[in-house]
C-alpha cells in the first residue's frame, strides 16, 4: 500500500509538472530519462522490400515534442523482436501539426494532414514558449524518399486522413466549411467530395467508414460548448449516406463524443465520451444506446480485438481532463462490463491517443503524443515493447503497409480499420476475407477489398464486393439448427466451390456452426436469427465433420469430391 501510495504521488507531480510544460523528455521504465534521438541518428529514406511489412506515421511539434517541424517516421512492423525504426525524415516546409498520417492504397503516397487551424504555445526546442499559426491544407509525401511532393489546399485545417473503400483518401477537418473531403489518388488527388458543418447541425468532430463502405459515421458536438451554457449538451453521431452523400442524426449520445468503431457485421457503434470518462454501445438500426460503461479519464482511440470480445479503449485525457490520460482500458465488448486497466507506456505519464490492432491482430498498437508509440500482446496485454520518435515528436495514428513477394504495397490497416482484401478479425474471415497470412501465401487475390460485409434487414450477412476466382463455383448449402440436430447433418459440396452456408435457428436455444478440421471457428446464432459463413473448399477431398460446440452431441459431415 505504501509503493502505491509512493507511485501515486510520483504520477500526480509529474502530471502536473508535464501539463506545466515543465518536463520535456520521455521517460523510460526504469524512471529515468531516456535520450531523445537526434535527427541525423536515423536514414532519410526507406525502399520497401518484398515481405516487409512498414508502419508509417508522424511526428508533431505538438505537447513534448522538441522538433522544429513534423516528421514521417517508418518503422519495421514485420520483426517481432526488434522493432525499430528504419528511416525518418524532417518534412521541413511545414509549419503545422499534423494529428495523423494515412496512404494511397499502395502505400507509394503519404498523406499528412495540416493539424489544428488556430495560434496555440508550443514548447520551442531552445526553452520558453512560442505561437505558431497552424495552417491548412494537406501535403502529399513520397513513401520512398520521405520528401514533400505536393501540397492540396484545404479551407479548413484536416484532422485525421484514412482510406474510404480501398480507393479513396478520406480526411475530416475543424472548422465550418469542408469539415469532410475525399481524394482520389489515381486523379492526381483531385478534390472529388467535400461537406461543410451545416448539414450535421453542430460542430463535426471526427469520420469514420462503415464495415460495408456504404456510410460514413460522424461524431458531432453541440454548436455552442458545453461550458457556454447551463449544462453539458448530448453530442450525436450522424451517417453520410454514399450513394447521394445525403446526412442524417442516428443516435443522441454523452457530452464531448470522440471516436466511433463499428462492429464488423456494422449492428452496432462504439462511441467514446471524452468530457464524461465513458463508452457508450450505439444500436445503429434504432438509434439507442443499448449499454454504457465506465472506462479510463477522457477516453479517445477505440480498437475491437479480432474476435470482438474485448474492446480497447485509450485514455487520453480528453475533454477537460488535462490531455493526461495515461493508460487503457479493457471492456467486455458484449456485457460492457470494464475488465482491466494497464498503463499505456513504460513510466506511466504519456498522452495515449489513437490505437490500432496489427494487420495479424496479436497486437495492440499505441501512440503517446508524449513522443513514443506503445506495443502489447492483444491477448495477455503485456507491453512488448516501447519506440521513441525522433526529438519526441509527437505520433498521431498511422498506417500499416504490406510489401507482397513481387513488393507491391498495400494498405493493410489504419485509423478505420482492416483494408488491402485482408482482415484480422475472424467475422470478416468466415465470410470469405482472407487473414494476412493467407493472402500472402496465395498471392494476394482472394478478395478485393476487406469492408463488404453489408447486413441485410432479416439479419442475414451478405458477402457483395467479395469476387471468387473466375473457375470457382459458388454455392449455397442450408443447415437447419434444430434443438438439438442440424437438418440435414450430411451434405455434398464440390472442391474448389465458394460454400455459403445459411444457418437458421428457429430453436429455442443459441447455437454455433464450427469445424477444427476445416479451420472454421464458432459462428454464433442466437434464436429466431439466421447466420451465414462463407468458406472456401479448397482442401483434399474427402469427409470432414462440423460441430456446435455448446451441444457436443449435434454434430453432422461435410464432403467434399
Amino acid at each position: 500500500m505504501k509503493a502505491m501510495k509512493q507511485r501515486a504521488l510520483i504520477f500526480g507531480v509529474s502530471i502536473g509538472l508535464l501539463s506545466l510544460g515543465l518536463v520535456t523528455a520521455a521517460w523510460a521504465g526504469d524512471g529515468k530519462i531516456a535520450a531523445n534521438p537526434a535527427a541525423a541518428h536515423y536514414p532519410t529514406t526507406y525502399k520497401p522490400k518484398p515481405g516487409d511489412l512498414l508502419f508509417y506515421t508522424n511526428g508533431s511539434i505538438s505537447y513534448n515534442s522538441k522538433a522544429k517541424h513534423p516528421w514521417v517516421v517508418v518503422i519495421d512492423a514485420k520483426t517481432k523482436k526488434t522493432r525499430k525504426i528504419v528511416a525518418a525524415s524532417e518534412i521541413s516546409g511545414v509549419e503545422s501539426s499534423p494529428h495523423g498520417l494515412g496512404a494511397s492504397p499502395d502505400g507509394t503516397r503519404l498523406y499528412m494532414p495540416a493539424g489544428i487551424g488556430m495560434s496555440l504555445p508550443v514548447l520551442a526546442p531552445s526553452g520558453g514558449s512560442k505561437n505558431i499559426k497552424f495552417g491548412t491544407g494537406v501535403t502529399v509525401i513520397d513513401s520512398v524518399t520521405l520528401k514533400a511532393i505536393q501540397s492540396i489546399p484545404t479551407v479548413d485545417a484536416p484532422h485525421h486522413i484514412q482510406l474510404l473503400n480501398d480507393s479513396t483518401v478520406m480526411g475530416d477537418a475543424w472548422g465550418k466549411n469542408q469539415v469532410l473531403f475525399t481524394l482520389d489518388p489515381s486523379q492526381d488527388n483531385k478534390m472529388t467530395h467535400e461537406l461543410s458543418a451545416a448539414p450535421f447541425g453542430g460542430r463535426p468532430y471526427i469520420a469514420f467508414p462503415t464495415p460495408d463502405g456504404r456510410s460514413i459515421y460522424m461524431t458531432v458536438r453541440p454548436a455552442t460548448n458545453p461550458g457556454e451554457t447551463d449544462g453539458p449538451k448530448k453530442a450525436w453521431i450522424a451517417r453520410v449516406d454514399l450513394s447521394d452523400w445525403s446526412v442524417k442524426k442516428v443516435a443522441e449520445v454523452g457530452s464531448g463524443a470522440v471516436w466511433t468503431l463499428f462492429t464488423r457485421d456494422g449492428k452496432f457503434a462504439y462511441v467514446s465520451i471524452g468530457e464524461e470518462d465513458w463508452v457508450e454501445k450505439v444500436d445503429l438500426s434504432t438509434g439507442t444506446v443499448v449499454a454504457k460503461v465506465s472506462s479510463g479519464r477522457g477516453p479517445y482511440g477505440l480498437a475491437l480485438s479480432p474476435d470482438e470480445k474485448r474492446l480497447f479503449v485509450v485514455s487520453k485525457g480528453e475533454g477537460g481532463r488535462g490531455q493526461r490520460g495515461g493508460t487503457f482500458v479493457v471492456i467486455d465488448a458484449e456485457s460492457m462490463r470494464l475488465l482491466e486497466e494497464r498503463p499505456a507506456c513504460k513510466a506511466f505519464v504519456c498522452q495515449p491517443d489513437h490505437a490500432l490492432i496489427s494487420p495479424d491482430g496479436s497486437e495492440l498498437w499505441i501512440d503517446n503524443n508524449m513522443g513514443y508509440i506503445t506495443i502489447f500482446d492483444a491477448k495477455t496485454y503485456a507491453m512488448k515493447t516501447e519506440i521513441t520518435m525522433p526529438l519526441l515528436a509527437d505520433p498521431h495514428g498511422g498506417v500499416f503497409v504490406q510489401y507482397d513477394n513481387k513488393g507491391k504495397g498495400h494498405v493493410v490497416m489504419d485509423i478505420g480499420g482492416p483494408h488491402g482484401g485482408v482482415s484480422p478479425y475472424l467475422y470478416d474471415n468466415q465470410n470469405g476475407i482472407p487473414t494476412l497470412a493467407q493472402a500472402l501465401a496465395k498471392g494476394w487475390g482472394a478478395a478485393k477489398t476487406s469492408s463488404p460485409l453489408a447486413t441485410d434487414t432479416t439479419g442475414t450477412t451478405g458477402t457483395t464486393g467479395i469476387e471468387a476466382p473466375s473457375t470457382s463455383k459458388s454455392v449455397t448449402v442450408t443447415l437447419t439448427m434444430e434443438d438439438f440436430y442440424f437438418k440435414p447433418k450430411d451434405v455434398t459440396v464440390p472442391a474448389g466451390s465458394l460454400v455459403t452456408f445459411k444457418l437458421p435457428n428457429p430453436g429455442q436455444v443459441a447455437h454455433n456452426f464450427a469445424s477444427a478440421s476445416l479451420k472454421i471457428p464458432p459462428h454464433d446464432v442466437n434464436t429466431g436469427d439466421i447466420g451465414t459463413v462463407t468458406w472456401k473448399a479448397d482442401v483434399a477431398p474427402g469427409t470432414y465433420k462440423f460441430v456446435c460446440t455448446y451441444h457436443p452431441g449435434m454434430v453432422g459431415t461435410i464432403t467434399v469430391k
